[in-house]
């Protein structure tokens, strides 16, 4: 059987490769020989094609799903049911078609004989890596209950944040849309009834006028084309920011931004320290829950300074003394508190606790998103409203004027 891995090396470099093996133990111990440490083991899973990535895409399984999935079964196991059986009621209580398939191919996996870790990696789209490693760990040491509920708690905060910042960034997104649909919809359908009156005159026309008579035009003479070129250099462009050659670039973007910046930065600490707290709750050992975490956090930079910090633990150096290096990334009381969390043997309760400080810090930031950036966004639609007047009343002023 092959089996896909990732793993750190001495130096803290990540290597991802594939092996084969008879069973998911004997795979660990294969990428252990080698002198590695490994953070991720799971049975390779061959790329559907593309029409099956995008219909798999159209069913994503959110983090609420997965969460209330972790929840039930941990109750079920509590409850004394097997974990075929509490598979077996899951399917049967699940509507959403992409994750009753996942649970009926985990179920079938585990009357083959298959661990249950082995079987949820199969499906990457809907169980993520954090979700495996706990449920190896917890099988491992005999406390499945208590780590799916951990990571259970995990999840929803996860997903507590991401709504937070969705949120937030609603207002911003309709000031911005409706100036946009504002000035399309004066191109299109006022300029146009104008532009025959105003080009019959010999005036000389404002750049604002010309610029929106050139946009008329364009979507006149060229609109069945210029509408589907425009979406599909837009997106062209999104998927050009998501490759690997550009996303350091956009992520540094992203923390350099004046006030969404401090969020980014924000959100990635609760994320990683309330993931971090949950690994090493569950009996994880530190270097191992680092390259967990590792997936877990959206910004590369940070992601690159996690490598970093593992070939520091890994040579003896602290936890809070590695970070230290990384100082625009980790804040004072980040390095700190972890410090003092190893001192007193309560590094788990510490990031538990950094992670709800970070997140009641998202929370009022996000609260507070409207009131300081409605300066901004006033000084945008103010600008539009500003362009669209002179457009159109300047050119009229002007011709009246030559009447007289």
């Amino acid at each position: 059987m092959r089996f896909v891995y990732a793993a750190t090396n001495t130096e803290g470099k990540v290597i991802r490769g594939d092996i084969e093996a008879l069973t998911l133990r004997e795979a660990i111990r294969s990428v252990r020989a080698q002198g590695l440490l490994v953070t991720d083991v799971r049975p390779f899973v061959h790329q559907p094609p593309v029409l099956a990535r995008l219909r798999s895409s159209l069913q994503h399984v959110s983090l609420l799903q997965v969460s209330l999935l972790a929840r039930h079964l941990a109750l079920l196991l509590r409850a004394g049911i097997t974990v075929d059986r509490s598979f077996e009621i899951l399917v049967g209580q699940t509507t959403k078609r992409g994750l009753r398939t996942a649970l009926q191919s985990v179920l079938e996996a585990i009357r083959r004989g298959e661990a249950l870790a082995a079987a949820l990696g199969r499906h990457p789209r809907v169980f993520p890596q954090r979700f495996v490693a706990m449920v190896q760990w917890g099988e491992a040491g005999g406390k499945l209950p208590e780590s799916l509920e951990h990571l259970a708690v995990q999840l929803e905060h996860d997903r507590e944040l991401q709504a937070k910042v969705r949120g937030a960034m609603v207002y911003p997104l309709i000031i911005v849309g409706a100036s946009v649909l504002i000035g399309g919809l004066m191109a299109i359908f006022v300029l146009p009834q104008l532009v025959g009156i105003i080009e019959s005159f010999d005036v000389e026309l404002p750049l604002s006028t010309r610029v929106f008579l050139a946009v008329t035009r364009l979507l006149t003479d060229y609109g069945v084309i210029a509408f589907p070129v425009s979406a599909l250099l837009l997106l062209t462009f999104m998927l050009l920011l998501r490759t690997s050659a550009l996303r350091p670039y956009v992520h540094r973007f992203y923390l350099r931004l004046p006030i969404f910046g401090r969020i980014v930065r924000v959100v990635n600490l609760a994320r990683l320290d309330r993931a971090f707290g949950s690994l090493i709750q569950s009996g994880i050992p530190i270097v191992e829950s680092l390259a967990i975490v590792h997936g877990v956090l959206g910004n590369v930079h940070y992601q690159a300074a996690l490598e970093g910090v593992i070939g520091e633990v890994k040579k003896g150096v602290g936890l809070g003394k590695s970070l230290e290096k990384y100082g625009a990334l980790f804040p004072l009381i980040e390095t700190d508190m972890i410090t003092i969390g190893e001192e007193t043997g309560k590094l788990d309760e510490v990031l538990l606790y950094l992670a709800e400080f970070y997140e009641g810090n998202v929370s009022q930031m996000t609260k507070n998103l409207s009131q300081t950036i409605e300066p901004i966004l006033l000084l945008i639609v103010g600008a539009v409203v500003a362009v669209i007047v002179l457009a159109v009343i300047t050119p009229i002023y002007q011709i009246s004027e030559a009447i007289v």
